[in-house]
């Protein structure tokens, strides 16, 4: 069996009005589970605003995932 080396398990992106915590947000992502093994390619394609580049930013940690887990190497990101 191939070694998983990404594995992203129910990742969501919530924007919220800065300041305003009770404020409704504006969901990027929602609950998004995939895994990359060894050898593998991943494309990410879809309609301009579909959530691409923020799906790209969250998993490089440029903008923090509100809600879910992403494994690098069996390792969570946030260590």
């Amino acid at each position: 069996m191939s070694e998983v080396i990404l594995k992203i398990q129910d990742v969501s992106r919530v924007y919220t009005e800065s300041g305003n915590p009770q404020a409704a947000g504006v969901e990027a992502l929602q609950h998004i589970s995939l895994e990359v093994y060894r050898g593998e390619f991943l494309s990410i394609i879809g309609a301009s605003g579909c959530g691409k580049s923020t799906f790209g930013r969250v998993l490089l940690q440029l903008y923090p995932q509100t809600a879910g887990c992403t494994l690098y190497y069996g390792t969570t990101l946030d260590r």
